[in-house]
């Protein structure tokens, strides 16, 4: 497809050959066509801007820090900076009949939480209440393959030291690591276009459903990745803190949230699955009444003593983490969240079909594993 600017410039010549008298009968209706094809990229161009002001306008709050050469750190990630994409894409593929169309989602833009959303999408939901994705620092990354900087140990040893004294010496052990970002991906059925064209919520439902997935496979590779051909979760992270049963999952807990203060980080979430969460929320007091409000558990913030709570079933049902968030983050590539939306797979053409494909590439990397506590909550 041809963009405004050389279908205008197409415009002319034809007009200037047509002034000039040498405009060919077999150019003539290349002419006539022109204007109805000028309108149309104007329409297209004018969308575009529109959405790059949405953008910038949600872009307001981004507070980029500083990094190495080749790498940018930004906001937490959220469902909704993948929401325009994927629509914008839809809507491309039934207005033109290209055969495919890709577009990226900006990983760059600040939402808050409760997310509040885009205007395309009609309801969202407060990722960091279920994602772990949505409690990490988002850092692109400008290669595939790249090393970042683990804290092995650190001891301070700072004090008051009288004139002429030796001064005491901290340690701080770092090592290199080696990493590199996977592919998370997957596919959609085939969509009748027709029905794109007459249901546009149906492309919503489409690009919701599937950037969901994309979302809860990273939050399960979050946890559980092994290493082998995929991200190493904190199930097989060296070197976290690991937290015995004691007592009760709430005392358990609290004692976690302890260990990490001594270790001088500051626990900003954990994560538990969403049974032992209700196992937990339904603790009575001998009297039989409910904790909620009155103990350590606070329903309406969704938070254990006052840490706010993931419920996330990638963790197993027994355990639990308490983390600093702030000690880990997750590594994109500079593309985003590829949305791609294609008719020209197999006999998708021929039956006016559309597939959607959503990836993207992402790794965990763990800045201080002391900094992450692995909890048993259930005797042994």
């Amino acid at each position: 497809m041809k963009t405004l600017k050389e279908l205008e410039d197409e415009a002319k010549g034809l007009l200037a050959q047509h002034r000039a008298g040498t405009l060919t009968s077999e150019q003539l209706p290349r002419l006539k066509a022109l204007p109805n094809e000028i309108a149309a990229a104007k329409a297209h161009a004018a969308k575009a801007a529109e959405a790059e002001q949405m953008l910038a306008a949600l872009d307001g709050g981004h507070d980029p820090r500083p990094g190495a050469a080749g790498v940018k750190t930004g906001p937490r990630l959220s469902r909704a900076v993948f929401a325009k994409a994927a629509l914008d894409v839809a809507k491309k593929m039934t207005t033109t009949g290209a055969g495919q169309i890709e577009a990226k989602s900006p990983l760059g833009t600040t939402y808050t939480a409760p997310l509040a959303g885009l205007a395309v999408v009609a309801a969202t939901e407060d990722l960091t209440a279920r994602n772990v994705v949505g409690r990490l620092t988002l850092v692109e990354r400008a290669e595939r393959h790249y090393s970042y900087v683990r804290q092995t140990a650190v001891e301070n040893n700072a004090a008051v030291v009288p004139e002429g004294q030796l001064k005491p010496t901290s340690t701080f052990r770092v090592e290199q690591v080696p990493a590199q970002l996977h592919v998370v991906a997957h596919l959609s059925e085939p969509v009748d276009q027709m029905v794109l064209e007459d249901l546009p919520t149906v492309a919503q439902l489409v690009q919701d459903t599937m950037l969901r997935g994309v979302l809860n496979a990273v939050d399960d590779q979050l946890i559980t990745g092994t290493g082998v051909a995929q991200l190493t979760g904190l199930d097989n992270t060296s070197g976290v803190l690991v937290v015995p049963h004691t007592g009760t999952p709430l005392n358990t807990i609290r004692r976690a949230i302890t260990a990490l203060r001594v270790n001088g980080t500051v626990p900003d979430t954990l994560v538990l699955h969403p049974s032992d969460y209700e196992a937990i929320e339904t603790t009575t007091l001998t009297t039989g009444a409910y904790l909620l409000e009155s103990g350590p558990v606070n329903l309406g913030a969704g938070t254990l003593w006052g840490v706010p709570v993931v419920q996330s079933t990638s963790v197993a049902v027994g355990q639990a983490y308490a983390l600093d968030s702030k000690q880990l983050t997750l590594s994109t590539d500079t593309q985003g969240i590829r949305v791609a939306a294609s008719n020209t797979s197999g006999d998708d053409f021929e039956r006016n079909r559309v597939r959607f494909r959503v990836e993207g590439r992402f790794n965990l990397d763990v800045l201080q594993p002391s900094a992450v506590a692995r909890v048993d909550l259930t005797a042994a």
